[in-house]
């Protein structure tokens, strides 16, 4: 179905609900920034698939909204077609929420699938459209009826996640989780984020590609813990496990008739952002409610001793992975044709044949020359351009390891670099490490410590549109919270045991994208005068371009720092590589 038809049967069908506008958003009914192909209606209504972004359909008009990662890749998909790209983030841009207030009038009504719309969401829209007399509709499903050909929804099998990967069991977890539970003075606790529900559990699955996830909600309170989740998902085994840790099996449909049947004198705790608003309603109104962060994500983003020793061994393989990789790029490219589609097997292949790796942590983005500058490029075997023996590429891939997740960028020159290219490049690797080499008082948060990536290039006029680093889950989502590193990160402070990306970058729409990713632990470094002070341990190993790098512009300490980081490489990957691996490996980290 074309995609001018796809919108003209959601009109018919709005008519029919007597709705005069929809929001279709990214998510699923947990909130996931990443779903499975059931729940990308967004996608499939308009033709862009990039993991963030949100549809809203009126009776004469449509439009998409998505960040500063999908500018132009966005742009591309919706030309010549009535959908307009919204640039969230731009002060000329209007919020979706504005464009409602200026496009409905008194009396209409909005529609969505409440399933999809978070509760902090829904109330921020229902508190303001209601000054409007505009009347919301969380019950429209616009799929329903139209998309025939729509993917079941996921039901791959649960697994153990033993403890010698997750370094503490379900039950001490469980614990933990209700202490913190006493402490905000609740006595039920709804889960929704798998996320969350994977990690609380010790349990991991495939519902969700390049992340391990499965679909289910979560009920702990002071005495017991109920999952919901598809009977057929749970393995005979794992049941028994689960049951012996204390915890009832329901059916996943069962959840709001649980919800609903909630007694009068439970205190429920729960994550607004989270939960999806058709579950919160169904909470009686004579039970207190307290609201939140899910009391999971500071757990769960503090890794344990177990974790980090694991991370460490999973970035050796993931960095002996990419040797091999790009070594063998290297050398086949001289008489073979890439094309950045055609090219992404090989890094698979390669991660893939490390022992313990699962799968790819995303799929990777590969964007040659100006495809670069996309930041979240997606090629596809029509549109990839062919990559040839000069100019710039960039690689931001990652691994699923049973050891931990792995995210890791890095641009390359394919041979005669230009002056400016070199420069850009140096400009961003100096920020890279100005993070890297950072030193700060606990209670610092992303927000002060963003300015360090970005100074090199500000000096120069310069600057990107993402922010500098996130949170990276273990064996679980390459983008986790609470913490963040972007000028919006003052909520959350970068905690010892966080592990969090540092990822600066420049795009020239035209020309070149250039992005150095290394993940980074943070760590104890010394005693201050009144506190704690920080700092970084990078946890990602592979070598920066020499040949991209001017050394007139770095500092003796940058350049130290450089050498030293590539020594470390070297001498971490060395047992994982053949002999012409390790000698390939020795001119790549050479000292500047």
């Amino acid at each position: 179905m074309l995609r001018e038809d796809k919108l003209r049967k959601l009109r018919d069908k709005m008519a029919l609900a007597g709705l005069n506008a929809v929001i279709i958003p990214s998510t699923d009914p947990h909130s996931s920034e990443y779903v499975h192909e059931h729940w990308k209606s967004r996608a499939w209504f308009s033709g862009f698939n990039g993991s963030a972004g949100t549809l809203v359909v009126t009776e004469n008009m449509s439009g998409l909204w998505t960040d500063f990662r999908y500018y132009i890749e966005a742009s591309n998909v919706l030309k010549e077609c009535e959908i307009e790209l919204y640039r969230d983030g731009l002060e000329e841009t209007p919020s979706i929420l504005d464009f409602l207030k200026s496009n409905l009038k008194k009396g209409d009504t909005l529609g969505f699938d409440g399933t999809l719309f978070s509760t902090s969401d829904f109330e921020k829209y229902n508190l303001e459209l209601k000054k409007f007399d505009i009347s919301i509709d969380n019950s429209f499903d616009p799929v329903e009826g139209l998309w025939e050909d729509r993917p079941e929804a996921p039901m791959s099998k649960a697994f153990d996640l033993p403890v010698r990967f997750s370094g503490e069991s379900r039950e001490d977890k469980i614990l933990r989780v209700r202490n913190k539970m006493k402490g905000v003075g609740a006595n039920t606790y709804i889960v929704s984020s798998l996320a969350d529900i994977a990690w609380l559990l010790n349990i991991r699955g495939e519902d969700v590609r390049f992340t391990p996830l499965i679909v289910s909600y979560l009920i702990v309170d002071l005495n017991n813990v109920n999952l919901f989740i598809k009977n057929e998902k749970l393995p005979k085994k794992l049941k028994v496990e689960l049951e012996k840790a204390g915890i009832t099996i329901n059916n996943y449909d069962v959840i709001g008739d649980y919800i609903i049947k909630l007694k009068k004198d439970s205190v429920i705790y729960y994550m607004p952002e989270s939960l999806n608003c058709f579950l919160s309603t169904l909470i009686n109104q004579d039970i207190k409610v307290i609201r939140g962060v899910d009391l999971v994500t500071d757990l769960k983003a503090i890794k344990n001793k177990t974790e980090i020793d694991n991370i460490r061994s999973a970035m050796e393989k993931d960095g002996a992975a990419l040797v091999k990789f790009f070594k063998e790029f290297e050398h086949r490219i001289k008489d073979e044709e890439f094309t950045e589609y055609t090219l992404a097997p090989l890094l698979r292949e390669k991660r893939l044949g490390m022992e313990g790796c699962v799968d790819e942590s995303f799929s990777p983005i590969i964007g040659y020359h100006s495809n670069g500058a996309l930041c979240h490029y997606s090629a596809d075997e029509k549109s990839a351009k062919l990559i040839k023996r000069d100019g710039l590429l960039l690689i931001d891939s990652g691994g699923q390891y049973y050891e931990g997740t792995t995210d890791i960028t890095r641009t390359i020159s394919l041979g005669n670099a230009t002056v400016e290219e070199i420069l850009h490049y140096t400009l961003v690797l100096k920020g890279h490490i100005k993070l890297s080499m950072a030193k700060f008082p606990e209670g610092t948060t992303g927000a002060q410590l963003d300015i360090l990536a970005r100074e090199p290039l500000w000096e120069h006029g310069l600057n990107f549109g993402h922010g500098t680093g996130h949170g990276v889950g273990y064996f679980l989502g390459v983008h986790e919270g609470p913490q963040n590193i972007s000028p919006k990160g003052f909520k959350a402070p970068i905690k010892e045991g966080m592990i969090t990306s540092n990822e600066p970058g420049l795009y020239i729409e035209g020309k070149h994208g250039i992005r150095i990713e290394n993940l980074v632990l943070t760590k104890f470094d010394s005693d201050g005068l009144y506190q704690k002070f920080l700092g970084f341990e990078t946890l990602t190993l592979y070598p920066y371009d020499l040949e991209l790098i001017d050394s007139e512009l770095l500092s003796i300490k940058e350049i130290e720092w450089i050498n030293n980081y590539h020594k470390e490489v070297k001498t971490r990957l060395s047992k994982y590589l053949t002999a012409d691996e390790n000698t390939w490996l020795e001119d790549k980290t050479r000292e500047i």
